[in-house]
């Protein structure tokens, strides 16, 4: 427990001494929550429209056996689906680029940004660390995605609620797990050489992992939380605690991320 009551001291002393930092880092924050969130509506309105494209034939279809055995066809608007499931394909392809672009500049920014609480780099030991969470992302992140865009092709082949809950169920699972270890390699990228990056990723994140998911568990505590007060309130007139608690959620974001690595950094 040591290296948690070290961790927390460690992030006070930090935000104490970078306040404006601090407060610069709650803006980029929220910058990264409002553009993910405008690309992630737009892109849901296309795909739902491309998932309806797909499903109102096939509900309208001819599910007569006899009909059908005389030669008549399940529906007339095949081509109608097979453009629908087509441009379905190309946008989820689409909001998964965007959100992978967005992830790595804007988030890439916000941890780099935290590691500067802790120790001040020049340029170059700046991009190398933008280097160690861009290939960080990738080695983790790319074949997540590969692996969900096709679980999900398939998903749209053979179309039920079954399926959908079992994706989305699967994929949600194998997404907090990727990015629990992805946010330990996030801990280490100011370490300056790429053996001791691996090293120290495989020490906390494998050897002592019961100690990294102890401050994870309490970081999400504290997210879902505050996340929860805000669906809470979100439609009732309480306008104040809305906005309220829409603050405390976003500096918890970037409170967390601080302790985060205060914390790991401090694990033997």
């Amino acid at each position: 427990m040591n290296y948690l009551k070290r961790g927390l001291k460690n992030t006070y002393q930090a935000i104490k001494k970078h306040k404006l930092l601090f407060f610069s880092l709650i803006i980029l924050q929220i910058i990264l929550i409002v553009v993910t969130s405008m690309v992630t509506l737009e892109y849901q309105i296309k795909i739902l429209d491309n998932t309806k494209g797909i499903m109102e034939p096939i509900e309208q279809g001819n599910y007569d056996s006899t009909s059908i055995q005389e030669g008549e066809l399940f529906t007339q608007d095949t081509l109608k689906i097979y453009q629908s499931y087509r441009s379905l394909t190309k946008n989820l392809l689409h909001y998964c680029l965007w959100i992978l672009g967005i992830f790595i500049i804007f988030n890439g920014g916000l941890w780099i940004l935290v590691h500067s609480f802790f120790e001040r780099k020049n340029f170059h030991e700046t991009m190398h660390a933008y280097l160690k969470f861009f290939f960080s992302t990738i080695i983790f992140i790319i074949p997540f995605f590969i692996v969900a865009y096709f679980f999900l092709k398939k998903m749209v082949e053979e179309i039920s609620v079954t399926n959908v809950s079992q994706l989305i169920q699967n994929t949600s699972y194998a997404l907090i797990i990727v990015y629990f270890f992805l946010l330990i390699a996030f801990a280490f990228i100011d370490v300056r050489s790429w053996k001791l990056f691996f090293k120290r990723w495989f020490k906390v994140g494998i050897k002592n992992i019961h100690k990294s998911l102890l401050v994870l568990l309490i970081n999400l505590t504290l997210i879902l939380g505050s996340g929860y007060l805000i669906y809470r309130y979100l439609y009732e007139e309480t306008f104040f605690l809305m906005i309220l608690f829409s603050i405390t959620f976003v500096i918890l974001l970037v409170l967390t991320k601080i302790f985060w690595i205060a914390c790991l950094k401090e694990i033997k």
